[in-house]
């Protein structure tokens, strides 16, 4: 598990998640830790959902208990949707589960055992009036399994290395020129490879039913980003969302929703995880400028070509601001300054004025992230 810590950790510090008017991001790195996709993705795609569960449940006594108190809680624990319930023998073991899977069923041993009047299980200690909490913790292990129901679970309510392994699937790079083209023509597109080649449902509530279904296009170029923060930037200036969701044991499913009905989903782009420069060291380059009273979008487009760096909007807040790039003349003379200051210092120039920041997508490639702050 130590090859976790640093993904656990960064997600326990993290904000929230994009909420209906903000975007804050979540602070977790996914590019540091090494988790193996395609042993992830085998247990993901296997066929354990099609085979019966079988729990048993072996309590150890407890030698100081009342007179009797034993044989109550083996009567209680009848109920508690265990196949069997025995008592163990021998010393006292620790609470543990194992999980075993055969070609004909999956097996899963919980031991636990009284103490104090407690039953003690792997997640947590229970009274016996607490009959329905135990109930509720097999069922989950039936469900979903020991690991992800005992796992602390993270954003979108997925356990750490289930986010792990959801990052690395969106990582895939988007092929085909997005901007202008129908909504309906690139989500068709993007969700292909994740439904065939790891499994993952794209599901669309009816909201984006009516709008993939009208004659809304893609407003920005996301050729050559990952899948994931592509979706996630296509589908904002719509009203739409990306949330992850998870289904049962490791089946998760990507759900395009109505922002409104949404806590928190899949942002755009992600915290750098080294030095803009060593991101896109183009943007450090230095470059001669002078122009006097040109749009500000015209501008930008060449100062994008010249960075060779995928420069996206946060229409949203542009549009709440009401700010019309096209519409805002601008006028800069440097005799040398990095790519960077030249963005910082056209931005400015608005009212309100726009802010810039570096992000990177799920397969660490860097971007320009402009929005009106």
């Amino acid at each position: 598990m130590s090859q976790y810590n640093s993904v656990i950790a960064s997600i326990q510090r993290r904000p929230a998640l994009l909420s209906k008017d903000s975007l804050p991001i979540v602070v977790f790195f996914f590019s540091l830790v090494m988790l193996s996709s395609q042993a992830y993705a085998q247990r993901n795609a296997s066929p354990t959902q099609d085979k019966p569960t079988v729990i048993t449940l072996e309590v150890f006594g407890d030698p100081r208990g009342a007179l009797g108190s034993q044989q109550e809680w083996m009567q209680a624990l009848q109920k508690v949707g265990a196949n069997r319930v025995t008592t163990g023998s021998g010393s006292r073991a620790e609470a543990s589960v194992n999980e075993q899977e055969t070609t004909q069923a999956i097996s899963i041993r919980v031991k636990g055992f009284l103490e104090k009047g407690k039953l003690v299980l792997p997640g947590g200690k229970f009274s016996i009036r607490e009959t329905d909490k135990i109930k509720s913790l097999l069922a989950g292990f039936r469900v979903n399994g020991a690991e992800v129901t005992l796992a602390e679970k993270k954003a979108f309510g997925l356990t750490a290395k289930q986010l792990v392994w959801l990052h690395s699937q969106l990582n895939v790079e988007v092929k085909t020129e997005t901007n202008g083209k129908p909504l309906s023509e690139i989500i068709s597109t993007l969700r292909k490879p994740l439904e065939e080649v790891s499994g993952v449902k794209v599901v669309l509530d009816s909201m984006a039913q009516k709008v993939i279904r009208s004659d809304k296009t893609a407003t920005e170029e996301m050729k050559g980003l990952s899948t994931g923060t592509s979706l996630a930037a296509i589908l904002r200036p719509h009203g739409l969302v990306l949330e992850p969701v998870h289904v049962k044991a490791n089946e998760i499913e990507l759900h395009i929703k109505d922002s409104q009905s949404s806590e928190e989903h899949w942002p755009v782009g992600w915290p750098l995880d080294r030095p803009p420069i060593q991101v896109e060291p183009k943007m450090s380059e230095q470059m001669p400028i002078q122009i006097k009273n040109f749009p500000l979008d015209k501008v930008m487009v060449a100062v994008q070509k010249r960075a060779d760096v995928p420069f996206l909007y946060d229409q949203n807040s542009l549009a709440r601001e009401g700010i019309e790039m096209p519409d805002i003349k601008v006028s800069l003379t440097e005799k040398n300054a990095s790519l960077s200051i030249v963005v910082f210092r056209l931005l400015r120039q608005t009212k309100p004025r726009l802010s810039h920041e570096m992000r990177m997508d799920e397969k660490g490639k860097g971007f320009i992230w402009i929005s009106a702050r």
